[in-house]
Parts: C-alpha cells; structure tokens; sequence
C-alpha cells in the first residue's frame, strides 16, 4: 500500500524462526525482495543473535533498507559479559557494527550499557563509553539488584561509594554528549541513594 516503514519490535528478534527451522537472517532478506521502496526499524537485535546471523544478511538490505538498529551489547567487559552467561565477543559485535555503519552511514544504531554491575571495577565501567564512538546513541542503565536472578545470589553486590562513582561521571559524560547518551532513572531499589544524590538531578 503506501507504507513506507517496517517496525520489527520484540524482545531479541534473533530468535526469530527457531520453530519453523528458520532464521531472522532469512526473514530480512525475504523482506529484502519485495520491490517497493521502505525502511526497516529494529528493535532488539541480540549480540550474540547479530553475530551469529551477519555474514547471513544480505548487503543489499542493510545498504538500501535498514534505518534503524538497536543492538545491547549491556558492557564492553568480556569478564562480566561471561559473568552475565553472554556468549557473544564483544570485539566482534563492534566490527560488526563498524561494518554495517562502513555500508550504511546513514543507518541509526544505538545500544544500552549496563553499569553498577556485581564485581564491575571502575576501569571496566570507564571503558564502556568507547562505544560512543560506535553507537549514535547509549542508554546507561542502572544494574537492578533482584533476588531471583543469578547474578544477585551468586556475586557480591558493589557497594554505594562505588555507585556513586559511576553516577558522578556518569553525569560529566552525559553534560559532554548529551545528543550520544541517555541517562536511564536508577532504579526504585537504591531510592534511599537517590536521595543523597537528589543534587544531580
């Protein structure tokens, strides 16, 4: 008709296909054949999934059809991506990237950094902002302390002063490059921190 966009929105749509013995590969260059002119949107392709799955994807599709591409990578740490049960090399994951952007400058991707997380020094939070230089923009989150996931009963928690660390460079970044960074809210789990903190915000 006369739509011009393909939003594709899930969870990880690298897993797209696994019950039909398909791929999100296969889907994209489908997609890829159809004769009139619109973009495609998507939102969230895996690491590990865009890894897997690149050299797969036509070129064509990511030269004339890709607009937008939201790839997690959550830190540039491979001891805490293995921590995290991540299987993806992070080093390949921003080749890919600088791949994609080298075919298609015109092509927006961004991606979400995780920080605070258990046993996270502050040389491996420091170096995750070396992905700005991949990435048009960078949502920093807040590592969320839950009872039911492994990394809580398995490592030990940071502690506040570590925290506050990371929130006071966190905010000199963000002031330096606010158009390449997004500042998440910390979560309602450190409300009592975020009081001591209230200045920043």
């Amino acid at each position: 008709l006369w739509f011009r966009s393909i939003y594709i929105i899930d969870e990880d749509s690298g897993n797209y296909g696994i019950d039909i013995w398909l791929d999100f590969a296969d889907l994209l260059n489908e997609i890829n054949k159809i004769s009139i002119p619109f973009k495609v949107y998507i939102y969230y392709f895996e690491p590990w999934s865009l890894q897997r799955l690149f050299q797969k994807i036509n070129r064509s599709f990511l030269i004339n059809r890709l607009k937008f591409l939201s790839v997690p990578i959550q830190t540039t740490s491979q001891r805490i991506l293995t921590l995290m049960r991540r299987n993806y090399d992070i080093t390949e994951v921003l080749n890919i990237i600088r791949a994609i952007k080298s075919l298609n400058s015109e092509v927006i991707i961004n991606s979400t950094i995780m920080y605070w997380f258990p046993t996270e020094t502050q040389e491996e939070f420091s170096d995750s902002f070396r992905i700005l230089h991949y990435f048009d923009n960078t949502l920093y989150v807040c590592y969320s302390w839950k009872k039911w996931t492994y990394s809580s009963s398995h490592y030990i928690k940071l502690e506040f002063n570590e925290l506050t660390k990371r929130v006071l460079f966190l905010k000199n970044i963000y002031n330096k490059f606010p158009e390449r960074i997004d500042w998440a809210e910390i979560s309602s789990e450190i409300n009592s921190f975020l009081k001591r903190l209230k200045n920043l915000y």
